[in-house]
């Protein structure tokens, strides 16, 4: 946002006055500058005082990376999936996350790309030990000590047992 210039004047002169005054008159009057800094950005911003001064009106507006006919495409095509989403931010130099959020913010249909099936099932040391005390039919108990080992070597004792 660009400051207005009579925002920047005020508090230029404000912040002037205060270099003006030195050691312990400085220390004093910080608050009542502070406040006077304050009210000039909120005279400026159209939140006033409530005391019946005219106050300027500021428009304050956000950025976005989307312009109207990039949100009138989102929302045209109605429902999403993440392969369309993906195309569409290649097409318009965005990326993917930001198109699947803001597909999202406008409450659009979104299908997510379906989840990678998951691997083999994870074999924890604490199995392979409970296995290498079958094999050698004594108590796990006894063999809790192993659980510590690496699993390649865990594994290939186990192996060599077996």
């Amino acid at each position: 946002m660009r400051w207005p210039s009579r925002l920047m004047r005020e508090i230029a002169n404000v912040a002037t006055e205060s270099s003006a005054l030195k050691s312990a008159r400085k220390c004093e009057k910080l608050p009542q500058i502070m406040l006077d800094i304050f009210r000039v950005i909120c005279d400026t911003l159209s939140i006033g005082w409530g005391d019946g001064r005219p106050t300027k009106t500021v428009r304050m507006t956000t950025m976005s990376a989307y312009s109207e006919k990039m949100v009138a495409t989102l929302t045209r095509q109605g429902s999403w999936t993440f392969a369309q989403a993906e195309q569409f931010a290649a097409d318009n130099n965005l990326t993917t996350r930001s198109v699947v959020s803001k597909i999202k913010s406008l409450d659009l249909a979104y299908t997510p790309k379906p989840k990678a099936a998951s691997k083999a099932p994870r074999i924890r040391k604490a199995d392979t030990v409970a296995a290498i005390a079958k094999a050698l039919a004594t108590d796990s108990d006894s063999l809790a000590g192993l659980a510590k080992a690496d699993a390649a070597s865990l594994s290939a004792l186990l192996m060599a047992i077996e």
